[in-house]
């Protein structure tokens, strides 16, 4: 009789444990979810790069504008003019642009007595010859080597959003030591100056 009551005990032993196990499981599956809550009518818009040119800051401003003429250039004298013709650059984004330059070379027409490396743009960010204004200078040649592999050369002149930046022009020839140029008047016409800006977080 001993014997059969303490294997009853056994029995109710594995019961109870089987319990506990039972209830622990239960416990994990207890947790609650809230209904959802909704953040409504959220909108995601990029940033926009726009830039504009105009001769005059009043004017009208597009994405072309009539060129300049450089006069009466005297190859290793100076620029020309020597008071920089003067145009606007209005960024119209809400990015700031850093500018690059090219030269299309689709309608150019050049002088066969016109070496387009010895032609060189200049651009000016003021026209006061401050000390800390920016000066690039470029020559044609390269200015439609970068058009053609689509790599436009920096200006390092940045035009922040919702702003108009005056920018100058200056051009000329360098001399070629120990070479006389002929008489002959040298050309270029139809320079189809292309600029452009690209978006910075500076």
């Amino acid at each position: 009789m001993k014997h059969q009551t303490h294997a009853l005990g056994i029995v109710r032993l594995s019961l109870v444990a089987g319990a506990l196990i039972v209830l622990l499981v239960s416990v994990t599956f207890a947790a609650m979810r809230t209904q959802d809550t909704i953040i409504q009518g959220n909108t995601m818009t990029s940033a926009s790069a726009n830039m504009l040119l105009s001769q005059t800051s009043g004017g009208i401003f597009s994405d072309t504008m009539a060129g300049f003429t450089f006069n009466e250039i005297e190859p290793g004298a100076g620029l020309e003019p020597q008071s920089p013709h003067t145009f606007y650059v209005q960024n119209t984004g809400t990015t700031n642009l850093e500018t690059f330059i090219s030269i299309n070379p689709e309608r150019i027409q050049i002088s066969d007595n016109m070496d387009p490396s010895r032609a060189r743009l200049r651009i000016l960010d003021n026209d006061r010859n401050e000390p800390d204004m920016t000066v690039v200078e470029y020559t044609v040649a390269n200015l439609i080597a970068a058009f053609e592999n689509n790599e436009p050369l920096p200006l390092n002149i940045p035009i922040p959003k919702n702003q108009t930046v005056p920018l100058y022009l200056q051009m000329r020839i360098s001399d070629v030591p120990g070479q006389n140029d002929t008489a002959e008047q040298m050309t270029i016409h139809n320079m189809d100056v292309v600029m452009h800006g690209l978006s910075t977080t500076t």
